[in-house]
C-alpha cells in the first residue's frame, strides 16, 4: 500500500530477485480511491530483454460505497464540449438547466465544488466561486450518493477538481478554437456562428530538481453568448402609437425592428483566466503545494433573452456587469511513515462583481441627471424633467421601447471573501484497514450594494426642479429615508455604497462553516465498507433585535430604534452517522 500520492497517470516498474523486471503505464490515481494494479511477474529463467504492459481502466470503481464518476485529461481532450459544468453535465444522474446543474433530483445550490482540496462553494449563491480552465484539469471527480463523512455542504453531489502539475520535461501547448467564419445573422457550412473565440496556452516542467510547475491562460470571447433560435425579420416604417402617455402617436421609431438569423445584438462576453500550479519536493517524506487562479468576465446587461434584447433595441445606455475571481491555495503533506500521513491545506478565495453605467463608473448618482449626461455629449432634449427620461416608444398596442439617451436607475457590487483551512490524517492500519479525521473552518466576509431607483432618490432629494436640497434631522434619518426612496439594500456599506462599513448593524456579515469528522474504510475483494461520523457547526450570523417585542416604531420616518442593538442567531449544527 502506498499512501498520499497526487491524482494523476504513472508508470510502475517492479522488481524482484528471481523475476523479470516489469512496467506497467498508464496507471491512473485518483484523489480519495484506491487504485489497486496486480502484476505477474516471469522468472528470469526466461529471457525477456524489457516487457512494458498499459494498464486498462477499470468500468467501474469498487473501493467506494457512494457513486464516483471520473473524468481525466484524457477524456476531456476527446470530449466535444467547453466548460466545466458543461463536462459535469454529460455525467449519468447530472441535468443542466438554465445554467443550473441537478444532480440526482436534487434543486439548485445542492452542489459541493471543491478545488485542490480547497472549498470553493459561494454560501451567498450557492453555486461555484472560482472555476478553472479545463486544459488544466487532471481530474474531475463527481461523487454523489451517499458520500463519506469526509465531505458536506452538500445533499445532491460533490465535484472535486484536481489540477495538473508539471512533469520531468519542459512541455508547452496551444490551442486556437474558433466559428467565426461567418457574419452576425449569416451561416458557415450550414450552421449559425457565435462568434466564438478561444485561446488557451499552457507551459509546464521542472525548475531544477524539487520544484515542478504548470500555467494556464485563457481569453474566451462571444460575440453571442447566448443560443437563441430566431427566424429574422425586419419590420420598418413603425411609428408610436401613443399609449404610452397619449402625447407622441404618430412618432417614428427610431430604426427598423429587426433581428438576424440566432443572434442576439449587443451580447457579448469577454472571460479572460489563468492558473498556476507549483509542486515543491522538500524530501522523501514533505511536499508543498501551491495553486493559484484568477478569472475576469465581462458583459452587458439586458440582452441575453429576446425579450430584452428586443425592449433594449434602441437604447444606447444600458448597464455592464464585471466578475473578478480569484483562489490561493497551499497544502503541506507530510509523510510520517510508510503508513501514515497528514495534509494541511490553507486557502484565500474572493468574488468581487460590480453592476454599472460604463460613462460613470461608481459615481451612481449621476446616472439619471440630464445635466451630466448632456456634458457627455447625450441629447437630453426629449427628457420629461430634470431626473426623468423620456418616454418609452410605444407601437402596436403599446408594445414598448426604451428611449435612447435615456436614465440607468440601477447600480449594484458585491464582495465575498473567504479564508479556510483543513487538516486531514490518515492511516493504513492494516492491509484491509484504513483510517481517517480531520476538520476544516471557513470563515466568510460578505459585503453587498445596490440601489435601484436612482431618479426617484433624485427628485426627493433635489426636487423635480434640482434646486432644492432637502435636509435631515440626523445621519441615521437620512440613512432611513435615502434608502427607502432610492430602494436601497447595503450590507458592509453605508447607504451612499461609497465607504465600507466594518461593525454594527450596517457591517459585514461572517459567517462560519466548521466541520470535524472521522471515517474508516474497510476493504475486503469486491466488499467495501465505509463507516463515519461528522459534525457541523453553521454560524450565518443572521442579526435580529435584542427585543422585537418592545421595537419602537416610527411610521412617518419609516424607522425602529431597535436597528442599532441588533445580536446574531444561534448558530445551526449538524451530527450524521454515515454507513
Amino acid at each position: 500500500m502506498v499512501l498520499g500520492v497526487p491524482a494523476g497517470a504513472y508508470t510502475v516498474k517492479v522488481s524482484y530477485i528471481g523475476y523479470q523486471p516489469l512496467s506497467i503505464s498508464n496507471v491512473r490515481v485518483s484523489a480519495g480511491l484506491t487504485t489497486t494494479q496486480d502484476f505477474k511477474l516471469s522468472s528470469s529463467a526466461i529471457e525477456v530483454t524489457a516487457l512494458e504492459i498499459v494498464a486498462e481502466r477499470p468500468l467501474v470503481q469498487r473501493n467506494t460505497t457512494n457513486t464516483v464518476r471520473l473524468t481525466t485529461q484524457e477524456d476531456i481532450q476527446n470530449l466535444p464540449v467547453h466548460g466545466l459544468q458543461n463536462i459535469v453535465a454529460l455525467n449519468a444522474d447530472v441535468v443542466q438547466q438554465n445554467g443550473n446543474l441537478y444532480i440526482r433530483g436534487g434543486r439548485v445550490g445542492e452542489v459541493a465544488y471543491y478545488i485542490d482540496g480547497a472549498n470553493v462553494t459561494n454560501p451567498l449563491f450557492n453555486t461555484e466561486n472560482i472555476s478553472v480552465v479545463q486544459e488544466a484539469v487532471e481530474e474531475l471527480q463527481l461523487q454523489s450518493g451517499g458520500m463519506t463523512a469526509e465531505f458536506g455542504g452538500a445533499n445532491s453531489g460533490v465535484v472535486r477538481t484536481t489540477l495538473k502539475t508539471g512533469g520531468s520535461s519542459m512541455k508547452g501547448t496551444l490551442d486556437y478554437r474558433t466559428d467565426d467564419f461567418a457574419k452576425p445573422g449569416d451561416q458557415f457550412l450550414g450552421t449559425t456562428s457565435r462568434g466564438f473565440r478561444n485561446v488557451v496556452a499552457t507551459l509546464g516542467g521542472p525548475l531544477g530538481s524539487k520544484l515542478r510547475y504548470f500555467i494556464t491562460g485563457q481569453h474566451n470571447y462571444f460575440r453571442n453568448r447566448i443560443a437563441a433560435f430566431i427566424e429574422p425579420f425586419n419590420f420598418s416604417s413603425l411609428v408610436d402609437d401613443g399609449l404610452e402617455d397619449g402625447k407622441n402617436a404618430g412618432r417614428p421609431l427610431p430604426g427598423a425592428v429587426q433581428f438576424k438569423k440566432n443572434f442576439l445584438p449587443n451580447n457579448q462576453l469577454y472571460n479572460n483566466q489563468g492558473q498556476l500550479t507549483l509542486v515543491y519536493n522538500m524530501s522523501n517524506a514533505l511536499k508543498l503545494r501551491l495553486t493559484g487562479s484568477y478569472q475576469y468576465q465581462r458583459f452587458p446587461q439586458g440582452y441575453n433573452t429576446f425579450n430584452a434584447a428586443i425592449a433594449n433595441m434602441f437604447s444606447n445606455r444600458n448597464n455592464v456587469i464585471d466578475v473578478q475571481n480569484g483562489l490561493g491555495g497551499l497544502k503541506f503533506t507530510h509523510l510520517i511513515n510508510p503508513n501514515t500521513f497528514y495534509e494541511v491545506n490553507v486557502n484565500y478565495t474572493a468574488r468581487y462583481s460590480r453592476n454599472y453605467d460604463p460613462d460613470f463608473g461608481d459615481d451612481w448618482i449621476k446616472y439619471s441627471d440630464s445635466r451630466e449626461l448632456s456634458a457627455l455629449g447625450y441629447d437630453t432634449a426629449e427628457w420629461q424633467s430634470l431626473f426623468q427620461g423620456p418616454v418609452n416608444y410605444s407601437t402596436i398596442f403599446n408594445f414598448q421601447f426604451a428611449p435612447r439617451n435615456g436614465p440607468i436607475n440601477t447600480y449594484a457590487k458585491d464582495n465575498q471573501q473567504s479564508l479556510g483551512g483543513s487538516i486531514d490524517f490518515t492511516t493504513q492500519l492494516s492491509k484491509n484497514m484504513e483510517l481517517k479525521f480531520g476538520g476544516r473552518a471557513d470563515y466568510w466576509t460578505m459585503r453587498s450594494y445596490s440601489v435601484n431607483d436612482i431618479s426617484n432618490l433624485l427628485n426627493f432629494l433635489y426636487g423635480v426642479d434640482g434646486k432644492t436640497n432637502r435636509t435631515f434631522a440626523d445621519d441615521y434619518t437620512r440613512r432611513v429615508e435615502v434608502g427607502s426612496r432610492g430602494n436601497i439594500f447595503y450590507m458592509g456599506y453605508d447607504v451612499d455604497g461609497k465607504n465600507k462599513v466594518n461593525s454594527g448593524p450596517l457591517g459585514p456579515r461572517h459567517p462560519l462553516f466548521a466541520s470535524t469528522y472521522a471515517q474508516s474504510k474497510w476493504e475486503y475483494r469486491d466488499l467495501v465498507l465505509n463507516l463515519g461520523l461528522r459534525y457541523e457547526r453553521i454560524d450565518a450570523k443572521i442579526l435580529q433585535p435584542l427585543n422585537p417585542e418592545l421595537t419602537a416604531a416610527d411610521y412617518d420616518a419609516a424607522t425602529f430604534s431597535s436597528m442599532k442593538t441588533m445580536s446574531a442567531k444561534p448558530a445551526r449544527m449538524i451530527i450524521s452517522c454515515r454507513a
